[in-house]
């Protein structure tokens, strides 16, 4: 079969690439996208980097990762929170800094109820160290009907760290120290 080139009609089509993309440049859409200069800039202030090269390399992608969002016209999300949450930066003030964004009750229940519960790093046992050592001061405080204040707490505190509360235990030393606290509070 021979084409007739006379029966094919050579048409230009013109595709406004700007319509095809999931962005506007320079607008925020109403699905709460961003372009990508905005972007840039909101990473450049964040990064504190001016050049597009160390911007990418702060985000942990390639150089030539840049070109190719502006050609396609998309926003590297996954590269931008994986960054940001590495370094412990909100989301919400990156996307959306204008406005405080709702966070649902369930999350913030479930976030609550694992905080710290695979944390053994030494930070977090001085923390607990120093919760269990402020609720034994507190009931330290009401047994001895001392008035609460904050050096008090610190002497206490820092008294129940030195062995675990075990000589804080005794009794006859608990009087004696209580005793002067509530001395010293009087005065």
């Amino acid at each position: 079969m021979e084409l007739n080139s006379n029966s094919i009609e050579s048409k230009n089509i013109r595709l406004n690439i700007l319509d095809n993309r999931p962005y506007m440049p320079n607008k925020i859409n109403n699905t709460g996208q961003i372009d990508l200069e905005t972007v840039m800039r909101r990473l450049a202030i964040l990064s504190k980097k001016e050049k597009h090269k160390d911007i990418l390399d702060w985000l942990g992608v390639s150089g030539s990762s840049y070109t190719n969002w502006k050609y396609r016209g998309t926003i590297p999300y996954k590269a931008i929170c994986e960054a940001l949450l590495a370094r412990g930066i909100s989301l919400d003030g990156f996307f959306s800094p204008e406005r405080a964004l709702d966070v649902n009750d369930e999350l913030l229940l479930d976030a609550s109820a694992h905080y710290g519960s695979n944390d053994d790093s030494p930070l977090n046992r001085e923390r607990e160290r120093t919760l269990r050592a402020s609720r034994y001061a507190q009931t330290l405080f009401k047994k001895y009907e001392v008035s609460e204040s904050d050096e008090g707490y610190k002497f206490l505190v820092e008294l129940w760290s030195i062995d675990e509360g075990k000589t804080l235990g005794q009794n006859s030393f608990q009087k004696t120290i209580l005793g002067h606290l509530k001395r010293i509070a009087k005065s």
